[in-house]
């Protein structure tokens, strides 16, 4: 079967409050051949461990590349965000037939969210991060078979990174919105080791763990191919960033494992 092109723009804005409370909300912009579409999504989880997970089909309201007072991400949520870290961009591949470029326009901001979770409204201050990723495919084939992505805020720095097939294709870390080296040591990862700082990950509750193709539609699913049969683990963890200040604190991460097979 010959399968459509892909082109997807994706919005990720994520937070975590001081207590725990996780906000995750999604929104993109899909061309599968002939189909156009959006997709918005919002995942909140509270201290006590309640969840409200939404998502629809169709565009949605995603932000602006600067700072906003107030903005509705979708019909579900408003919110703020203020940067705190300049933001960064890398161009994870561009050869024949894929192109992705990878946009973080903040990996540390404050943010604010205000939607209902469990029946409940809340309004939640949290430490925040706001990316958007531009992908082309031509055969709807990837260059790499597991992803390694994460984000984590601790004692006032920020460290995200992203990790192809275990480091076998590609390796990307920043500290401070600056490119560092490090090694992800461990499955999740448990841990990043720098240049004199290490970044400690233990895990605190899942957030997700699915297989993406049982969320998809059928006519989307046939023609994704390979890329529908994934599956995902979503953690929110806790976050030591030793090393960089003599009263490191813990923190916040939010970090995934994602594996095609």
């Amino acid at each position: 079967m010959n399968r459509w092109a892909l082109r997807l723009r994706k919005w990720c804005l994520d937070g975590v409050s001081t207590e725990g409370d996780v906000c995750i909300g999604y929104q993109a912009t899909l061309q599968l051949g002939p189909l156009n579409t959006g997709y918005r999504g919002l995942l909140l989880r509270n201290a006590q461990g309640q969840e409200q997970d939404r998502s629809a089909w169709g565009s949605g309201h995603a932000p602006s590349g600067d700072a906003s007072s107030g903005w509705q991400w979708s019909e579900w949520m408003t919110g703020e965000w203020q940067p705190q870290i300049q933001g960064m961009t890398s161009v994870l591949w561009d050869g024949p037939g894929v192109h992705i470029q990878w946009n973080c326009l903040s990996p540390l901001c404050q943010t604010r969210v205000k939607s209902v979770c469990a029946g409940n409204p809340v309004d939640w201050l949290m430490q925040g991060y706001l990316e958007c990723m531009d992908l082309s495919l031509a055969s709807l084939s990837l260059p790499l078979r597991s992803l390694r992505w994460g984000r984590a805020i601790a004692a006032g720095h920020s460290v995200v990174w992203i990790d192809w097939d275990d480091g076998k294709t590609l390796t990307k870390v920043w500290l401070d919105g600056v490119p560092t080296p490090a090694r992800l040591e461990g499955e999740g990862p448990d841990r990043l080791l720098g240049n004199g700082w290490q970044l400690v990950l233990k895990p605190h509750a899942v957030l997700r763990h699915r297989e993406l193709g049982n969320v998809l539609p059928d006519l989307i699913r046939d023609q994704f191919g390979v890329l529908a049969n994934s599956h995902e683990v979503k953690w929110l963890g806790r976050a030591n960033i030793g090393g960089l200040d003599a009263d490191a604190t813990d923190g916040w991460a939010i970090y995934e494992r994602v594996v095609w097979t």
